[in-house]
């Protein structure tokens, strides 16, 4: 962990359910630990706290592209928005509001005027809402996501469910749609984009 900096120190929100804590770079929510859990989110030792760079683990806020930029590869991949600094602009014992200000978002890698933000809530689960707004006069393209990086116990032993009879594009076999039949096990490395997902996706940990 690196050149920490007011950016990098993390803010703790905490209740009867546990606890999570977040930094203002890339709004990026660190660790997440229901009370009596192990932790649910991971965060890579190798990863590099420093202003511009993506912090690898978490969440990772994904915006306002996912992957390559649609029309120049020499942009930064999954967007700016993990790597600016966020304003958090509310704050109490279970909830925070992050904000990438419209001033803020007029970067030379984006185009169009935005407002972002980033609302964390603490209750019974973990809540995280991402949401942005057209503030200028333009329509705009753009996609987003909570790119979360989960703890798993091993990840040969886990079910992911809620994709049966889904369609995906496995991009490790040159971006062809295959058809998901049954829970999801992991025995090799896996790349793949779910299409029509549903709302409810599991892991279950044995």
């Amino acid at each position: 962990m690196k050149n920490r900096s007011e950016l990098f120190n993390p803010t703790r929100l905490q209740s009867v359910s546990g606890y999570v804590r977040f930094v203002n770079h890339g709004a990026h929510v660190l660790d997440y630990v229901p009370a009596g859990h192990k932790p649910v989110l991971w965060v890579s030792e190798e990863a590099v706290f420093e202003s511009g760079k993506a912090i690898r683990g978490g969440i990772p806020v994904i915006w306002p592209w996912f992957g390559s930029h649609p029309l120049d590869s020499e942009k930064p991949a999954h967007g700016v928005g993990r790597r600016m600094g966020w304003e958090l602009i509310e704050s109490r014992e279970d909830y925070a509001k992050l904000a990438l200000q419209p001033g803020q978002t007029n970067h030379p890698d984006v185009d169009g005027e935005f407002k972002v933000s980033l609302e964390i809530l603490l209750g019974s689960e973990l809540q995280v809402s991402l949401t942005t707004q057209n503030v200028g006069s333009a329509p705009f393209k753009m996609s987003a996501a909570l790119h979360t990086y989960f703890s798993v116990s091993d990840v040969r032993q886990i079910q992911i469910g809620g994709l049966d009879g889904r369609t995906y594009i496995d991009q490790l076999d040159n971006n062809q749609r295959k058809f998901q039949s049954g829970a999801i096990t992991i025995d090799q490395e896996v790349d793949r984009i779910y299409v029509g997902s549903p709302d409810t996706v599991e892991i279950h940990d044995p």
